[in-house]
Order: C-alpha cells, then sequence, then structure tokens
C-alpha cells in the first residue's frame, strides 16, 4: 500500500497520471466516507493493500479540520488506523511544493474547493499529520525532487516492508511490524470487534476496549512521541496453552521487543515471564474513577 496524498493543487493529479502510465503497481481511486470515517479505514486496508492510493485515510484527518460535512475523528484515532495498517506494508508519498506554488495552481484550475482564506489551516493540518505519522513519509515536490528517483525509493522501501510483514501476519498482530526494541502487548484473545482478512489483529477495533485502549496510550503520552507498540494476542490455539506459549515464542524472536506487557496478570503467569498492566476493557467498565491513576501506571511500565 502506497498512499499518494498532499493538499489541494500540490500536483497529485499529474503524478498520479504518470504513475498510471509508468508504474508496474496498479493505482486505484478509494471510497471517502464522510461519516463512519474510523470503522471503514479500519476495515478496508485488505483491499486496498497492493496499490498505489489516491488519497486515503490522511486526508480524513485533514479536511474535518476547517471544511463542515465530515465527522472529525479524534486524535488518537491516526495511531489506531496506522496500527491496523502496519500488516500491510504502508508507505505514504506525500506532495507537498512550496504555499505559492500551490495557490498558482488552484488559481489556474479554478478550483474553489479550499477557499483562500483556508490555505494557511490546510497546509498546518497536512503537515501535522505527516510529521506525526508512524508510516514511513517521502515528500515529493515537484519543482526540486526527480520523480523516478522518488518513485523508486517509495516502491524499494514498500516492497521491504512487505518481506518483514510477510513473517508476522500468520500471529494476527498489529502495529510495530518493523522496528526491534518496542513494547510488546498481549491481550487474552481477540474481540468479537476485531477486525481482518484472513486473520484478526489484536487490538484494532472502532468500539469497546481496543479503541480505548489507544485512547490511553495518548493520553499516556506515547502516541506519537514514543515507538508505536506492538500488538498481540495470547489465546491463538484453541486454549493450549502449551501451543500458546511456543507461538509466542516465536513471534518474539522476530519482533525481538524490549518489554512485555500483558494485560492483565493471568496470562503472564501462564507466560511465565514479563509484566502486567489492568486490561483497558476492566479499567473502561469499572474504574473510570481511577482513568489518571491508569495512565500514570501506563507511562511508567512504557519506561
Amino acid at each position: 500500500m502506497i498512499i499518494i496524498d498532499g493538499p489541494d493543487g500540490s500536483g497529485k493529479s499529474t503524478l498520479v497520471e504518470y504513475i498510471k502510465k509508468n508504474s508496474s503497481i496498479q493505482l486505484t481511486k478509494p471510497f471517502y466516507p464522510k461519516q463512519d470515517q474510523l470503522s471503514y479505514y479500519l476495515h478496508s486496508p485488505a483491499q486496498y493493500a497492493p496499490f498505489y492510493l489516491e488519497r486515503y485515510y490522511t486526508s480524513e484527518l485533514v479536511y474535518p479540520q476547517f471544511k463542515e460535512g465530515r465527522d472529525q475523528m479524534q486524535p488518537w484515532h491516526q495511531y489506531l488506523i496506522e496500527a491496523g495498517l502496519m500488516p500491510f506494508a504502508p508507505v505514504i508519498l506525500y506532495v507537498r511544493p512550496e504555499k505559492e506554488t500551490i495557490l498558482e495552481n488552484i488559481h489556474v484550475r479554478g478550483d474553489d474547493y479550499v477557499k483562500l482564506e483556508e490555505i494557511d489551516q490546510m497546509l498546518y493540518f497536512y503537515d501535522d499529520v505527516m510529521e506525526n505519522t508512524y508510516v514511513p513519509v517521502f515528500t515529493y515536490n515537484y519543482n526540486e525532487n526527480n520523480l523516478d528517483t522518488i518513485l523508486k525509493l517509495v516502491e524499494t522501501i514498500h516492497q521491504q516492508r512487505q518481506e518483514k510483514a510477510q513473517k508476522l501476519q500468520k500471529f494476527m498482530s498489529s502495529g510495530n511490524f518493523y522496528e526491534e526494541g518496542c513494547v510488546m502487548f498481549v491481550g487474552e484473545m481477540p474481540s468479537n470487534y476485531s477486525i481482518g482478512k484472513g486473520f484478526i489483529r489484536a487490538f484494532i477495533s472502532n468500539t469497546g476496549s481496543s479503541e480505548y485502549f489507544h485512547r490511553c496510550l495518548f493520553d499516556a503520552g506515547v502516541y506519537p512521541t514514543k515507538q508505536m507498540p506492538y500488538f498481540t494476542n495470547w489465546n491463538k490455539c484453541e486454549g493450549n496453552d502449551k501451543l500458546n506459549m511456543e507461538t509466542l515464542e516465536k513471534e518474539l524472536l522476530i519482533v525481538k521487543p524490549r518489554k512485555v506487557i500483558f494485560l492483565g496478570d493471568t496470562i503472564r503467569k501462564k507466560a511465565e515471564m514479563g509484566e502486567s498492566i489492568c486490561h483497558p476493557a476492566y479499567v473502561k467498565r469499572f474504574k473510570q474513577g481511577q482513568y489518571k491513576e491508569y495512565i500514570q501506571e501506563l507511562k511508567e511500565k512504557m519506561e
């Protein structure tokens, strides 16, 4: 999955036409929902994984900030979406010339969707999303960069990440697929609301404890300043704890985390390793009054 995105008037259309004619990777234009964006962007990646995408979730993090008519996602939803995208080796090609070029392009084509007084907001929110994303970003300014060179680089990085992702897909996991030394969170089993095509990914849902836990990570300052965690589940082998432990050991050899944190002490005792913290579902249901204490404990566990 290679996402092409950038402000109105940045030159995306010209880039798209070039890719259609010159790249071996096909390009498609995804559907853009005006409501329930979080659910859509968590459930749709599998169908878009093999393609260049003309815009995707990044646009929906920008335009609702200053344009009416679309639901506005919460700040931590960016990182929940990106945790769910990681098994699909995402890379972003950010088309971003200077403001003066954008103004000139908008004037020439007569596009009035973004008003002149909204240009600064559009650029601010786009730059902010790209600065804080966990997806690799390659910035392209057609006035300064060689297109063939940057496309080759983007496609190479995408291929390298695909090879790493393929080693982890069978573990029904999400989050940090690509960097060693992260924190691994281990839940008991996937929720009925978790999503995935061919496998159920851990901690990826637009409802319940998964969405809540990503909010906790945001409030604890993990997102976007620290390394994204890796998320997985214990019970992958139908309740057979011996096989569950063997599977987790194989996963650990690939991920190489610096710390393993189990959600709930019951699983930690079965694994006889790592640390534990209260499951976010329990906090959500029974300990809302102790939310600040939970966030503080989460901060300490992430050190």
